[in-house]
């Protein structure tokens, strides 16, 4: 095993000992001739992480561990084992620089980012907290739930407990108890066997102010149309129809608000 690691064989180190000492990466030598020299002087268990370079140069991480005892001489010896756990950092690394990928790319969205298991919340993005009114800190570890008015939460559970993608509007409730209609999309991940949710919200306040001014304006037309003497109608791409004022409908025998193509 030494030998397919390190590319060192055992009468190798056992003739020259220091040979596998020098594979020690620099930064780790001092941890590591601390760590051994401790154990030592204590006879506690020895346990290390530390990087250390085959003989082709690559880096490798290993966890030592083993028990001490002193010889009837007075040397100190060490039974344990040495294990390549190179897999398990470079896994640990991918996930954090993930992780602060993603902790990069929510900070700069204009969008709330939850992310909850369970409805329980794990993260949220800080354009997410500035929504509700609450520092991200007041957040952590608080239901989703709460954050909706008491109406919306039961039909939210149940989205939240099938694990639906689908895209909805419910009404959001901020820390000082005012209320705003709010779009989540939400999704989930599957990470180490457990189904972590997510969801992205958007305050859709001006959206909603927009439509209603739009549609308050296209009902102030029709009423004006429907009042006027004169002839209106509204004309779509291929010439369909898609208003008619009443004034005109005797005239033309086709009712108001046609459908399309007429």
């Amino acid at each position: 095993q030494i030998e397919a690691l390190y590319g060192l064989s055992p009468a190798e180190i056992n003739a020259h000992p220091q040979r596998l000492l020098d594979t020690l990466h620099p930064d780790d030598r001092e941890r590591f001739f601390n760590s051994t020299r401790e154990s030592a002087d204590t006879l506690k268990p020895w346990q290390l992480e530390f990087r250390a370079f085959t003989r082709r140069g690559e880096m490798l991480w290993m966890r030592g561990s083993s028990t001490v005892h002193r010889m009837e001489n007075g040397d100190v010896v060490w039974d344990g084992l040495l294990l390549d756990i190179t897999e398990n950092k470079n896994a640990e690394k991918a996930l954090q620089e993930s992780e602060d990928r993603f902790r990069w790319l929510s900070e700069l969205s204009a969008e709330g980012i939850f992310v909850h298991l369970d409805g329980v919340l794990l993260d949220v993005n800080r354009a997410g907290a500035d929504m509700l009114g609450y520092s991200v800190e007041e957040l952590l570890g608080r239901n989703v739930l709460d954050f909706l008015v008491p109406q919306e939460r039961p039909e939210i559970q149940t989205k939240i407990a099938a694990l639906s993608m689908d895209r909805y509007e419910t009404v959001g409730l901020r820390k000082d108890g005012s209320t705003f209609p709010v779009e989540v999309q939400p999704g989930y991940v599957a990470f180490e066997g457990k189904k972590i949710r997510y969801a992205t919200a958007r305050d859709i306040t001006e959206r909603k102010a927009a439509d209603a001014a739009l549609r308050a304006s296209q009902q102030r037309f029709q009423d004006f149309a429907q009042s006027a003497s004169v002839w209106f109608w509204e004309l779509a791409t291929e010439f369909r129809h898609t208003y008619l004022s009443h004034p005109l409908t005797p005239r033309t025998r086709i009712p108001p608000d046609p459908r399309p193509g007429q």
